[in-house]
């Protein structure tokens, strides 16, 4: 495909993807009805020695591929979360299918890091707010936990997460957390989203004692699966646990820590 053929085929796809999207309320099934294997007798049970014509390649994508889809942005899908896309999103993402970056370290993908996360105010919570967990029965963990001869260090919190959209009161749990040297991971996944919106940040109190959060931006944002950003307090802890060293990747600007150097003894 030269960039002549590239640009009329581009034009197609185009056309059939704003087809696509447009037509979603009025198609009939948003579930398919197919059972597994319902592809294999579709497929040919050879590699085709020559390429299909295009117009097979979008035909089939009707007839074969659209008979197993679940359509998550049709109006009527109303299961599990909303995963939305928009037109900007999907020029996004034919710019990062065309730089073709494989982002191993920053000197590979030189684009600097946005803040996911600004600046929050912390304002009290109205005494009235319901918790998945408080601080007290955090303690209570800790406290059986020790008691068994265990060590506690790591605590997933909850400020809407995907199951049940759940909230603990991270306000308590943080204090209690930074204490015992437990790190504490925020999973927003579902909701986080929402706090963009200053009217929803008093949930986010507390959030000062987070070593990280995680938040699902393809659920409400609209833009494609998956971008999930994450925010580490201490990225170079994030960063050395997957450490790799090979030559061909280091550079002046790795953000590793300096003089990190790992003994290799060999018998």
């Amino acid at each position: 495909m030269d960039p002549k053929e590239f640009c009329i085929r581009g034009k197609q796809m185009v056309d059939y993807i704003i087809d696509y999207t447009e037509s979603l309320d009025k198609r009939r099934k948003v579930f398919p009805e197919v059972k597994p294997g319902y592809l294999r007798p579709l497929l040919p049970n050879y590699a085709p020695e020559e390429a299909e014509s295009f117009e097979d390649v979008i035909a089939d994508l009707e007839r074969v591929i659209m008979p197993g889809m679940t359509h998550w942005s049709s109006p009527h899908f109303h299961a599990y979360f909303p995963s939305m896309f928009s037109y900007p999103s999907l020029l996004a993402e034919m710019m990062i299918t065309a730089t073709s970056s494989v982002g191993f370290s920053w000197a590979h993908s030189s684009v600097e890091r946005a803040a996911i996360i600004g600046a929050v105010r912390v304002r009290k919570l109205p005494s009235d707010e319901k918790f998945s967990m408080r601080g007290v029965e955090l303690e209570k963990v800790i406290a059986q936990d020790k008691a068994n001869g265990l060590v506690p260090f790591y605590l997933c919190a909850t400020l809407g997460t995907t199951s049940s959209c759940a909230f603990d009161n991270i306000l308590e749990l943080g204090p209690i957390c930074q204490r015992e040297g437990i790190w504490m991971h925020i999973d927003a996944a579902y909701a986080g989203s929402a706090f963009i919106c200053p009217e929803f940040r008093p949930l986010l109190n507390g959030v000062e004692f987070a070593d990280s959060f995680d938040f699902n931006a393809y659920k409400w944002m609209r833009v494609s699966f998956d971008c999930s950003p994450m925010w580490v307090k201490c990225r170079k802890d994030i960063i050395n646990s997957l450490k790799m060293e090979p030559p061909y990747l280091k550079h002046i600007h790795d953000e590793s820590g300096k003089g990190n150097k790992v003994l290799i003894h060999l018998k």
